[in-house]
């Protein structure tokens, strides 16, 4: 009888450590990537940077367009 107890007891607490364990996994996977975003858009601030420093001016013209005549 103890032992029937006991197994209902593991099939009903072993689905909620697995959701409980998927959560986790799943908080620190956005954790990972909301890192990662920084990272890309502080990447990307700096590409501007350099770019804007390596596009020439053009007279009556500001750094970056271009008017094409």
């Amino acid at each position: 009888m103890r032992d029937e107890i006991e197994q209902k007891d593991k099939r009903i607490h072993e689905p909620q450590k697995e959701v409980t364990d998927r959560a986790k996994w799943a908080l620190d996977l956005k954790e990972e990537i909301a890192q990662k975003d920084a990272v890309i858009v502080q990447l990307r601030a700096e590409c501007a940077r350099e770019d804007a420093l390596k596009t020439p001016t053009t007279e009556g013209g500001s750094a970056g367009s271009s008017s094409g005549v």
